[in-house]
């Protein structure tokens, strides 16, 4: 578990700040985004007939992933929230 907290805490400071989850979980994004407009639709998605996602949408959803997983609300995640279940 500590490797997986690591490949997130990109400053290597022992929390996981909204910039660093963001940037870690947008990844896969920029993968499915062949062409680099911003947005995931059409045959870019690996199930046909899925709504077109924008990257702001996409980080507004981890924004809210991330302050559900945030259980003592210090705006950062510990290993203990990062492994927790999301609420």
């Amino acid at each position: 578990m500590r490797e997986y907290f690591a490949r997130y805490d990109h400053n290597g400071d022992g929390r996981i700040a909204l910039a660093e989850y963001q940037s870690h979980l947008t990844r896969g994004f920029a993968r499915l985004d062949r062409n680099g407009d911003g947005r995931i639709e059409g045959g870019e998605w690996d199930r046909p007939g899925r709504r077109p996602l924008s990257l702001n949408r996409h980080r507004e959803h981890l924004a809210a992933a991330f302050h559900r997983q945030d259980r003592n609300r210090d705006g950062s995640l510990d290993l203990a929230e990062l492994a927790a279940p999301p609420r």
